[in-house]
């Protein structure tokens, strides 16, 4: 049975999963101490038999993709991890991502 979509094409809230979805970037100081916090979390969440979905992105283009993926993924939740960077907006590893 195909599942019921929004105006936009994405599975509707109540055909979801209660999942999460981590996505995560970090900047090169944070790699090189391997302080990979969302890594942390999908090990917590397998831990108590939940079946998280974890991604790893570099760069503005991947988490445009990864956002498209979690849409389709029918997760409920997503979970960024990731850290702010001094002007407006986030930091990836190879890229400032800005609030809009």
């Amino acid at each position: 049975m195909p599942v019921p979509r929004d105006e936009d094409g994405y599975p509707q809230i109540q055909h979801t999963l209660s999942e999460v979805f981590i996505i995560e970037s970090l900047n090169e100081t944070d790699e090189r101490a391997s302080r990979y916090e969302g890594r942390i979390l999908y090990d917590v969440l397998k831990m108590a038999e939940k079946k998280p979905k974890y991604f790893y992105f570099q760069s503005k283009e991947e988490l445009k993709y990864l956002v498209c993926l979690f849409r389709e993924s029918r997760y409920r939740y997503l979970h960024i991890s990731s850290h702010a960077c001094h002007g407006s907006g986030y930091s990836a590893t190879l890229d400032e991502i800005g609030s809009r």
